[in-house]
């Protein structure tokens, strides 16, 4: 993709990155994090992510 065309899947990753994702970097209580299944992990941070995403990665 050229600079006047930017790739809009880094761009959605980017804005989760910068919203979601690094503002609570090493910041997460100990109930953000949970297991789905034994030795799965997921954090909040990861749901909200998730939840942004597949919207907008269904709407390209």
């Amino acid at each position: 993709m050229s600079a006047t065309h930017p790739d809009p899947v880094a761009e959605l990753l980017r804005h989760a990155a910068t919203t979601y994702i690094a503002p609570r970097f090493r910041r997460l209580a100990d109930d953000d994090v949970m297991q789905k299944a034994p030795g799965e992990w997921v954090t909040t941070v990861d749901r909200e992510v998730e939840a942004f995403l597949t919207p907008e990665l269904r709407a390209l």
